[in-house]
């Protein structure tokens, strides 16, 4: 098993060299990026090129970014959240172009990955969001092409990302450049583990691994919630899943040095089930 962290730990914090070197200095060599303002301003050439020189400089991977669904913490607030599933054309187009130019920074950036949101929480599986899911994608996968950028749709809190709905997304276009992202967090609030490892199978490149308590979606570290991880780690073995396992937090405690303690226990944890 090789572990990743997402910065989304750091969410609150510009991102800097020091969240890096916390990363390094707690045994990790991966990363995924938290592409979204103001951690990390992507349309920032500098910025991009400083994150470049750090991750060399540190020797970290980036295994994947998270491409972005707020522009900034004010709309976060206000629950004003864009999606390319969104039935408002205006925020369809805000996301289409957010995303594009965060895929133009993960290939900058040498991501293996650029995790895209299949929709937002608790959409509906119905005919209109299902095309319009499916256009958009189609539109974020020819950028992903001509940049040789591989995209992985994520699992979302509803009906629309379901394994099924995203196995079939992922099928209409039969890309190399597409793939599945699962979040462990949101599948167990959808009732889906460990059923959707197993449905979407070689299609899953990358992952969130969080847990939880089965109501909300609280980015506990794993152990720290209610999932049953061993069946989880021996669907992935069946799938012979070999990329890394991103460990997506949230922050909690005043000290990061806290988290981090929970970061070793989880791993430890999950590498010493057996299957």
């Amino acid at each position: 098993m090789k572990f990743s962290l997402s910065t989304h730990l750091f969410v609150y914090d510009e991102l800097s060299e020091h969240h890096l070197e916390l990363v390094k200095n707690n045994n990790l060599s991966a990363i995924e990026l938290w592409c979204m303002n103001p951690h990390f301003n992507f349309h920032n050439w500098q910025n991009v090129k400083k994150l470049s020189n750090l991750l060399e400089k540190h020797q970290l991977t980036l295994s994947s970014i998270h491409t972005p669904f707020y522009r900034n913490f004010e709309e976060l607030h206000k629950n004003q959240t864009f999606s390319i599933a969104s039935d408002d054309e205006a925020q369809s187009k805000i996301a289409v172009n957010e995303i594009t130019a965060s895929l133009k920074a993960a290939s900058d950036l040498n991501a293996h990955y650029a995790v895209i949101h299949a929709g937002n929480k608790n959409d509906e599986a119905n005919e209109q969001n299902i095309t319009r899911l499916t256009r958009n994608v189609e539109k974020l996968l020819q950028t992903a092409t001509k940049l040789k950028q591989n995209i992985s749709l994520e699992n979302i809190v509803g009906d629309l990302s379901t394994a099924k709905h995203l196995l079939s997304i992922i099928n209409t276009f039969s890309s190399e450049h597409l793939s599945a992202c699962i979040d462990t967090g949101h599948a167990f609030i959808n009732k889906e583990l460990p059923d959707f490892i197993k449905t979407l199978g070689p299609h899953i490149k990358t992952t969130h691994i969080n847990d939880n308590n089965g109501e909300k979606d609280e980015h506990l570290f794993p152990f720290f919630g209610k999932i049953e991880w061993a069946p989880i780690i021996k669907a992935f073995k069946e799938i012979n899943y070999n990329n890394y396992w991103v460990l997506e937090p949230r922050k909690y405690e005043e000290s990061y040095d806290k988290h981090f303690e929970k970061l070793q226990s989880s791993i430890k944890k999950l590498q010493a089930i057996k299957q």
